[in-house]
């Protein structure tokens, strides 16, 4: 497991300049935020930081692409921090539309793009994402299809080096984490 995590971190450094770290070296990371709720989320440097409460900017354009508890990010590139219209650990967020058209499975309510339909959109591999629908295509890759027929518009999110010596892969989590995390 710590392999193919070390594989998957190498893989994904440097693939999306725009989001690369911007911490040169080991960072060195400030005591731990107290008074917020404090997750497996990570700035930029692989510090410990407090989720985004609503209202607060969130998104792969920032360095914390979650929220708190109980709220959704807006947009998965730049958004706000929102009341979510489902539990925070709810599965399924979507109904079916229409006949043969499944739920869409979530995973940190950020819908997979794993859903089988006959709709028009843009092709990434074997997975049709329908027009104006923004998922995930892994754990690591957002994707959003503006036109049909086009190619996606994707974002591969990078990840620090964790600091610690063994990472722990978490399913649904794209970066590495420490396990207990490191204060």
């Amino acid at each position: 497991m710590a392999v193919v995590c070390l594989f998957l971190l190498l893989l994904m450094v440097g693939r999306s300049p725009s989001l690369s770290s911007p911490c040169p070296g080991d960072p060195i990371c400030p005591d731990k935020p107290a008074g917020c709720e404090l997750g497996s989320d990570v700035d930029a440097c692989g510090c410990l930081v407090c989720r985004p409460v609503e209202g607060e900017a969130c998104g792969l354009a920032t360095s914390l692409p979650g929220c708190a508890s109980g709220l959704t990010c807006t947009h998965f590139l730049s958004g706000t921090c929102q009341r979510s219209r489902a539990a925070p650990d709810a599965r399924i967020d979507a109904e079916p539309q229409e006949k043969d058209v499944q739920p869409v499975p979530i995973v940190g309510l950020v819908p997979y793009c794993d859903h089988v339909a006959d709709v028009e959109g843009c092709q990434y591999g074997d997975v049709t994402i329908p027009v104006g629908v923004e998922c995930k295509v892994d754990d690591c890759t957002w994707c959003a299809c503006p036109v049909a027929g086009q190619n996606p518009v994707c974002v591969t999110q990078d990840c620090p080096p964790p600091p610690c010596p063994v990472p722990v892969c978490i399913p649904g989590k794209c970066c590495p984490v420490c396990h207990p995390p490191q204060l």
